[in-house]
């Protein structure tokens, strides 16, 4: 791993000590905006990444992160609820939260909520009452959906006195380039109500002990470890439950409650956890150039061999892996089940974006996919369609 050095500070615990993991140059600075023109796509605004390791919180994050060109618009799509497989994750989590916590017919306020596809789940699982907060909403639109109404907006003072068991704020905080302020306002809506927060964020642990280079874009600005989490969250006011790992230990979640601020205890099995991730960060620096070199390889072989090449998802790992192949246009083609994405194009390498049933034409010999969590999912779907193209997990 590259040596110390002092700059940018961490956004969790204000240390100025890190170390590089990795470099990344001219990235697309939005991986889940995808345009309307091959042109379009290529002229994207795009930014540098250069990954540290927090030396004292162990938190990741980019120090070249500049929140002055991430500006969240309507248009971003990242909804995960097309696929059966994350749907079915989403509504355990939902149904575990009902259950544990009594919430039936109470009020849930979600942060962050996208099109509100998790809003809905407790309004149908549960008979709650909905209110959902996106920046990213179109205003014009803003509206109450029958069961839930999403409020085109952040979440501020302004709204505190809606009735609420339960916050939720699922895949925000690795967005901004400060969670403090954030959380503190969520925790002082808080004041006076038995209510929780859940969160669920990426884990950046997972992402360093898989060599998860893919996951790494410019609009996360933040990876949190258990440690770093639990670090910010007992910093602005919450008492920690159990950290826990989902979807394949590719996301942390934790349910949190109001408490008063106070100094962070670190165990003896935490100084060990800390030990562990500073070990696989020391791994994901050695090893993140050698995912490349492979990936590379693979379709170096595949397309001496002639056989036709397609990527499954357009999300931000396919978009990561396109933006660094010296030569993106080997790839032609990108699948997504998304209907929002299909017949645009990914952001700076400038693939079309093509539905499952185009591959009934274009008839590929390889799909390669980014996600091993949907390899079921997308071989029924070839299946579906009469294909007999191997698959090859990244």
């Amino acid at each position: 791993m590259k040596e110390l050095q002092a700059n940018m500070p961490c956004p969790v615990c204000k240390n100025a000590e890190s170390k590089v993991l990795v470099r990344m140059q001219n990235m697309p600075v939005f991986c889940n905006v995808l345009r309307q023109s091959v042109e379009e796509a290529q002229a994207v605004i795009r930014g540098d990444i250069e990954l540290v390791l927090c030396d004292h919180c162990s938190h990741i994050y980019n120090r070249q992160f500049n929140p002055a060109i991430v500006r969240y618009q309507p248009g971003y799509e990242n909804s995960l609820h097309f696929s059966k497989r994350y749907r079915s994750y989403a509504a355990q989590q939902v149904e575990r939260l009902l259950d544990t916590y009594n919430l039936s017919g109470q009020g849930i306020i979600d942060i962050g909520c996208g099109k509100g596809e998790f809003l809905q789940l407790f309004t149908r699982l549960g008979n709650c009452t909905g209110t959902g907060f996106e920046p990213t909403a179109d205003p014009l639109e803003e509206r109450d959906l029958s069961d839930i109404i999403i409020v085109s907006d952040t979440f501020t003072e302004h709204y505190f006195d809606i009735p609420a068991k339960c916050y939720a704020s699922r895949h925000v905080l690795e967005h901004l380039s400060d969670p403090v302020p954030f959380l503190k306002t969520i925790r002082q809506a808080m004041n006076g109500k038995d209510a929780l927060l859940f969160l669920e964020i990426p884990d950046g642990a997972y992402m360093l002990e898989q060599c998860s280079i893919w996951d790494v874009i410019y609009e996360h600005y933040t990876y949190f470890t258990p440690l770093s989490l639990r670090y910010l969250l007992e910093h602005t006011g919450f008492h920690c439950g159990e950290i826990q790992s989902g979807f394949g230990g590719q996301y942390l979640f934790v349910d949190a409650f109001p408490q008063a601020e106070g100094n962070v205890a670190i165990s003896s099995g935490e100084e060990m956890a800390e030990n562990a991730i500073f070990r696989m960060a020391e791994e994901f620096a050695l090893c993140s150039g050698k995912r490349y070199e492979k990936v590379e390889e693979l379709i170096g072989t595949e397309l001496q061999c002639g056989r036709k090449i397609v990527l499954w998802g357009a999300g931000s790992k396919g978009v990561t892996l396109l933006n660094q192949l010296p030569d993106p246009g080997i790839i032609q083609y990108v699948v997504d089940i998304n209907p929002g994405k299909q017949g645009k194009y990914i952001p700076g390498s400038g693939q079309l974006v093509v539905s499952p049933e185009f591959l009934d034409t274009f008839h590929p010999d390889t799909v390669l996919i980014m996600n091993d969590m949907y390899r079921r999912e997308i071989q029924d779907c070839l299946d579906s369609l009469n294909l007999s193209a191997r698959i090859h997990s990244l």
